[in-house]
């Protein structure tokens, strides 16, 4: 599915080549090997990262097994190493909580709903209950997943030598940078102020890490 979706970019010619831009790459793994490192699953997944170039796009993501997606666009707003491990530590706090196969699972069960009312009471039943589910259910866990990554992510990058205060610093920057944002009950994602009052929340425990990065991680699941 990675290499497809490489791909599928190269062919909208929006692949970031190193040979294009080698500055951008070289922050980019020169970031994601230390968060990759402070994670210790250096060697459970085959670690991989692309970079799009897609300058009007603030954003990144990260598939099962370690493939990491950076869109050009958030470089400016992660603004140094520090801001762009915050970005990194919560891609990779996705993966060491196997978010995307608990999001595709859930998925499964509303497509199986679905079609269990479109057969029972017509197209347009089964057509209000995935909607209904999503407001209901999967956006919320969605959000609580976001808000896991958030907590494993300021870990990982105080434990790989960042200074965590960075992370507000970054969510503030988001904050100016989004417009036309939709409510955050409507949205995957919480929005800027409320993480930013969760990374302050769990700024001590971020500390201890970045004063002593040998201290162990505590159990993800």
């Amino acid at each position: 599915a990675f290499q497809q979706l490489r791909e599928e970019e190269v062919k909208k010619g929006r692949l970031l080549t190193e040979r294009e831009d080698p500055v951008a790459h070289a922050q980019v793994r020169r970031v994601t090997d230390r968060v990759i490192l402070a994670s210790g699953l250096r060697d459970t997944y085959r670690w991989e990262y692309i970079l799009l170039n897609a300058p009007k796009t603030i954003n990144a993501a990260a598939i099962a097994g370690g493939r990491i997606i950076v869109y050009s666009g958030i470089l400016p707003v992660a603004g140094s190493d520090a801001g762009l491990a915050t970005i990194i530590g919560h891609e990779v706090g996705h993966v060491m909580a196997h978010h995307t196969a608990e999001r595709i699972s859930q998925d499964q069960l509303v497509n199986l709903g679905a079609a269990a009312a479109g057969a029972m009471g017509g197209s347009l039943l089964g057509a209000v209950v995935p909607a209904a589910a999503q407001l209901g259910y999967l956006l919320p866990y969605s959000r609580a997943h976001e808000s896991e990554a958030d907590h494993i992510g300021i870990l990982l990058m105080a434990k790989a030598g960042y200074d965590p205060r960075e992370s507000v610093f970054l969510w503030q920057r988001m904050n100016q940078s989004g417009s036309g944002r939709p409510p955050e009950f409507l949205s995957t994602h919480p929005n800027p102020d409320t993480r930013i009052t969760q990374l302050n929340a769990w700024m001590p425990q971020a500390w201890r890490y970045y004063e002593n990065p040998n201290l162990a991680l505590p159990n993800i699941r």
